[in-house]
């Protein structure tokens, strides 16, 4: 039955342990065979019978008490198992060297008592000395999970997997569903490879698989594999557990209330449901009755550390924010190793603003545990948003040799490094991305993104050409292919791709966009104006479409209709800020500076954010120079105060002094702002009129003429 039992063949151990109980039915080694087959199988009516026939034998054996106690409430049984602690503490105070025996009973008692550090030291002094193997490899890792130490847990169980696999396969199993969570799912696959193998018929492994691909993002096929399990074993409570997590990860928390609720009428007491129940209240925003079965939950296991997460996460949804803060920080200062504990704490000061403090409880998180990819993920973000990006980038390449999300990871490193000027790294990563994202249409259009931000076309084109053999005829990856073959000059390329866009796609504003593009580069200006037009006929909101209208027009192409057709746009949407800085900024050029005016007061008055008032009193003061001379100074003096070091602020500065009859004042201002930006022909019309006032007629001479050598028009020209 030992042998048979060690191989995990329990209806064979069953077999040859029930011709050994019709032998001798009181034999406590019989008993105990029986005790421990049975609760293998989840019967635990009948391993309590095999239990309490060893306690009737023998009042104090201490493996019969502390499997008694682990399944029913006895006072008779627990006072009994406090005398045997007590024996054990004796006897181990009278030897001169601990007894392995005695410590791994220290070790039991303190693990079912919930003294897990007690048990952490026990089982820890047996594992050094290989004592008692696989049991205290098994309870050594679970002491530990206990106490928030995944990652020693893991590399306890994976040391010893060979181990495991042949004498322990539900730690075997554990080991996996940790590589599972870690997020390390290619090593989790190759493990359950093993294991499946090896134990072809066993439920645990079966549904390992579904949690695999689950990790993997492949949530149908997980979903598919779950079914066929649910029809093969009805009554299976871990399988109907785990469709309840997929209801609820692929946002279906109804569907997984359903299934929560079913076994619950079985086990009506079962705290870990409950909580399981409150969380999916609490995602269905259901807070009353997330509440009641939180509270349920606490009522039957006070210390269970999900539930008391969840009810401060219940606070917080609740709006009490700063309870849940205080709640969180006293749970993890009660649990400063427990990871779960932790992030809810430090996700908690991020929402309340305490980025800060924050960052030191992530900081914290990692060196207990630097594997934990939500930990990783806060960090990469907080570190980007206080320009750490050095540190960002050291966060992300952690993330890649755990390998989370491997082939996005290497794509944001890649634009991060391309950030700090490291272009080689960003080349290098963009390679190892379009690998991995070979079969992943929406990666590699991503992959192109990033290779477009480094200036590699070629990657680009390379990987939105893939992205289109795995997904013919998508508008997002020809659109792309088309935008980088135009902004290359390979017109004839992007004239291929752009034909097969129309001719799939002739609904789409950006299709057109791209059309008119492209006839701009073929220089048949009218043609792009045509197709700019279908693309606003299909999109009337599209601003980029309105600025290439715009640019047309700078050469006589399409004036009127422009005009009319954006000044029909601002009267429909007269709060556009785009729309209508675009037109103000078309009557500026056309010199109708008294209709720019009007829209750039309006801009200023109703639409703009303090911080963008100056630059738009510098072109209200432009505009008004040409026909109210007051208010021209008036919004001058208004944009100095804010931009006194703007080459062209110092320039209109000069001219207002300049027309209040202070030449001599405004000279060494335009003299500056000519020297600080020599480009701008307004400041050079300044400069030259008010040398001329000041007698300088040569100088004044020299400046006009330069004036008059550029093509370029400008408002002062005539």
């Amino acid at each position: 039955a030992k042998v048979n039992q060690g191989q995990n063949n329990i209806a064979q151990a069953l077999e040859f342990a029930g011709h050994a109980f019709s032998i001798s039915p009181e034999h406590p080694l019989v008993l105990r065979i029986l005790a421990d087959l049975y609760l293998a199988g989840n019967d635990t009516q009948r391993a309590l019978g095999m239990v309490e026939s060893i306690l009737a034998q023998s009042p104090q054996d201490p493996y019969a008490l502390l499997v008694s106690n682990s399944l029913v409430d006895n006072t008779e049984n627990a006072l009994a198992l406090q005398a045997v602690k007590a024996r054990i503490e004796k006897l181990s105070a009278s030897l001169p060297v601990p007894s392995s025996e005695l410590m791994f009973l220290r070790g039991l008692i303190g693990y079912q008592e919930g003294a897990f550090e007690t048990a952490l030291s026990e089982f820890s002094h047996l594992y050094k000395q290989r004592a008692y193997f696989p049991q205290t490899v098994v309870l050594l890792a679970k002491a530990q999970l206990q106490l928030g130490q995944r990652a020693e847990a893991i590399k306890v169980l994976e040391a010893n997997q060979e181990m495991l696999l042949k004498d322990a396969p539900t730690a075997y199993a554990l080991l996996i569903e940790l590589f599972i969570e870690q997020g390390t799912v290619f090593k989790a696959l190759g493990s359950w490879q093993t294991f499946i193998d090896t134990y072809p018929d066993r439920i645990d492994a079966k549904l390992l698989e579904v949690k695999i691909l689950l990790g993997r993002g492949l949530l149908a096929r997980g979903a598919e594999k779950l079914a066929v399990l649910r029809e093969q074993y009805p009554e299976s409570v871990e399988i109907q557990t785990v469709f309840a997590v997929v209801m609820a990860r692929s946002n279906q928390p109804e569907q997984a209330l359903l299934a929560v609720d079913s076994l619950l009428k079985r086990e009506p007491d079962n705290a870990y449901l409950l909580n399981f129940k409150g969380a999916l209240h609490l995602m269905l925003k259901q807070f009353e009755q997330a509440a009641q079965a939180l509270n349920n939950a606490l009522s039957i296991s006070d210390e269970l550390i999900p539930a008391k997460v969840n009810h401060i996460w219940l606070s917080y949804q609740l709006g009490n924010t700063e309870q849940a803060v205080n709640d969180a920080r006293e749970l993890s200062s009660k649990f400063p190793r427990d990871l779960s504990v932790g992030q809810l704490y430090a996700g908690l000061l991020l929402s309340s603003g305490q980025s800060g403090q924050a960052m030191n409880q992530y900081l914290r998180l990692m060196k207990l545990d630097d594997s934990q990819q939500n930990v990783l993920e806060a960090l990469v973000a907080l570190r980007i948003q206080n320009n750490n990006i050095t540190a960002a980038i050291q966060s992300l390449s952690r993330l890649i040799e755990l390998e989370y999300n491997t082939a996005q990871n290497l794509l944001r490193r890649a634009q991060l490094s391309n950030v700090v000027g490291d272009v080689k790294k960003a080349e290098n990563d963009l390679k190892k991305a379009a690998l991995l994202a070979n079969n992943e249409p929406l990666l590699l259009i991503a992959t192109a993104n990033a290779a477009v931000q480094i200036g590699n076309q070629r990657l680009a084109i390379q990987s939105l050409h893939r992205a289109r053999e795995l997904m013919p005829g998508d508008l997002l990856a020809g659109v792309k292919l088309a935008e980088i073959f135009l902004n290359i000059n390979q017109s004839a390329e992007a004239e291929v791709v752009l034909g097969q866009l129309v001719s799939d796609h002739s609904g789409q504003a950006d299709v057109w966009l791209l059309k008119g593009r492209l006839a701009e580069q073929f220089g048949d200006l009218k043609l792009a104006m045509k197709h700019y037009y279908k693309a606003l006929s299909l999109n009337s909101g599209y601003d980029l479409v309105y600025a290439k209208l715009y640019t047309l027009t700078h050469y006589d192409i399409g004036v009127k209709e422009f005009e009319q057709t954006l000044s029909r746009r601002v009267a429909e949407h007269p709060d556009l800020v785009f729309t209508r800085n675009l037109l103000a900024q078309f009557y500026y050029y056309q010199q109708r500076l008294e209709l720019a005016a009007k829209h750039y007061v309006y801009l200023s008055e109703n639409l703009l954010s303090e911080d963008k008032k100056p630059a738009f009193a510098r072109r209200l003061a432009q505009s008004y120079f040409h026909f109210d001379i007051t208010k021209g100074i008036e919004y001058t003096n208004i944009a100095a105060q804010s931009m006194p070091d703007d080459p062209y602020v110092k320039s209109l500065t000069g001219w207002s002094l300049t027309l209040q009859n202070l030449p001599q004042d405004a000279v060494k201002l335009l003299r500056e702002a000519h020297t600080l930006d020599g480009n701008n022909l307004d400041t050079g019309y300044f400069l030259a009129y008010t040398l001329s006032q000041l007698g300088l007629n040569n100088e004044a001479l020299q400046v006009v003429s330069q004036l008059l050598d550029k093509q370029t028009g400008f408002t002062y020209q005539k």
